[in-house]
């Protein structure tokens, strides 16, 4: 709305007007440490430190070129145009307590913030500085030489943090390995357990001493859990961050708001239009001259039998192609964590076959033995999705052939019945 939208505006104009300029990119402050101990807690950007560069731009947005520099420097999405901008503004996180803003000189709440004017950076800047270290110093945790073949999840657990992929992602680089660990040289490579160090040993290759980061992040994307007995990794430890209390003020007025009547638990598997029917009427729906104001699950469509509606939670679908082990325990991981968490709910569908799908089911017998797993069965030679096409075309098609026998199975068999189905 445009209340909502003035509202935002007057936060960006006034945290502008806050801001610390940036003249020189060494000047960019290092993120703050988390504490030693406890939680972290999120503070509202609105309260936060500001800080703000401004770039050399004709438009209200930077040029295709301009802005391939500056997001290869923050190791933002070089896409074009830009996501993210607002009336010639960016503004960014920087750590857990401050905002970077980046500005261009027309941008009107930069205007708005009548601060003083200091002269633009030119992208060619950007390109000729040396990056940030995107994540707190304190929160890299580099492997030891006895620490050879430890995943970060581990090296992490043991400074009583926790590993969080995506953030793996900021020190994936030469930088970033050579200012952590003894580097004799480094190289691009590929693999989930980078980036890391060729763990030295006595009588071995030249490659000892080596520094990997990893270029193929969409085949290979970082994980907490991968491990190789020959390196050592470099990791990036913290604590979660937890948001800021709300007030009693709210919390009591969010108590003694009534809310709406919950629909009472159907008994029997209706058909889809009477079940439907039924729960918008409980809501406080009414069937409408033109249409219902709901619509139709297509779950319902494949329960059969008189099985009852007994599930309080919606069960979860995991999806999980053969070749990707470590990411299938850490989405598992993810999902146990979530509340209302019932692991007679969970239904695990797993891409067959090879080397890698052997390990994944080692993976789930070993980590996951509650859980129920069915492994779908290859598709044969001259299936439909062989013919004219890349590779990667050929592999998309067995995953889409793969998700869609899995869950029109599950459907009829195991999930038959439930309301509602997450699929992971």
């Amino acid at each position: 709305s445009d209340l909502a939208e003035e509202v935002y505006r007057n936060d960006m104009v006034s945290s502008i007007t806050a801001s610390s300029p940036i003249q020189d990119l060494a000047e960019l402050p290092q993120l703050q440490p988390e504490p030693s101990k406890g939680e972290v807690q999120m503070q509202p950007w609105q309260k936060m430190n500001s800080f703000r560069i401004v770039l050399e731009s004709p438009t209200p947005e930077p040029p295709e070129e301009t802005w391939g520099r500056v997001a290869k420097f923050f190791k933002l999405s070089e896409a074009f145009p830009p996501r993210g901008w607002y009336q010639g503004a960016l503004k960014l996180r920087w750590g857990s307590s401050g905002v970077l803003f980046i500005l261009t000189p027309s941008s009107k709440v930069l205007d708005l913030a009548q601060v003083q004017p200091v002269t633009p950076m030119a992208a060619k800047v950007f390109a000729a500085s040396i990056p940030p270290l995107l994540v707190p110093m304190t929160a890299v945790v580099a492997a030891g030489k006895t620490d050879a073949g430890r995943s970060c999840a581990s090296l992490c657990e043991a400074e009583e943090r926790e590993c969080f992929p995506a953030d793996l992602f900021f020190i994936n680089n030469c930088g970033a390995l050579r200012q952590f660990l003894s580097c004799t040289r480094c190289e691009a490579s590929v693999g989930a357990e980078q980036p890391a160090l060729i763990a030295p040993k006595r009588g071995a290759g030249t490659k000892t001493g080596t520094c990997l980061y990893n270029t193929d992040l969409m085949q290979y994307p970082p994980s907490c859990n991968a491990a190789h007995a020959d390196t050592q990794r470099l990791c990036a430890c913290r604590r979660l961050l937890v948001p800021e209390p709300a007030n009693e003020a709210d919390e009591e007025a969010s108590s003694a708001t009534p809310g709406p009547k919950p629909a009472e638990p159907l008994k029997e598997v209706l058909p889809p239009a009477e079940v439907m029917a039924s729960v918008a009427e409980a809501m406080g729906w009414k069937p409408g001259v033109r249409a219902e104001a709901s619509h139709m699950p297509p779950t319902a469509a494949f329960a059969n039998g008189a099985r009852k509606l007994e599930t309080k939670v919606p069960a979860i679908f995991v999806f999980a192609p053969g070749d990707r082990a470590a990411s299938l325990s850490a989405t598992l991981q993810s999902v146990q964590r979530a509340r209302g968490f019932v692991d007679s709910n969970v239904l695990i569908s797993l891409g067959c076959c090879g080397i890698q799908a052997e390990l994944a089911k080692k993976v789930l017998e070993e980590e996951f033995p509650t859980l129920t797993v069915v492994v779908e069965e290859p598709v044969k030679a001259g299936g439909s999705f062989q013919g004219r096409g890349s590779g990667a075309l050929q592999f998309s098609a067995r995953d889409a052939w793969h998700l869609r026998s899995g869950l029109q199975a599950a459907l009829r068999g195991q999930l038959s019945g439930n309301r509602s189905v997450l699929v992971v």
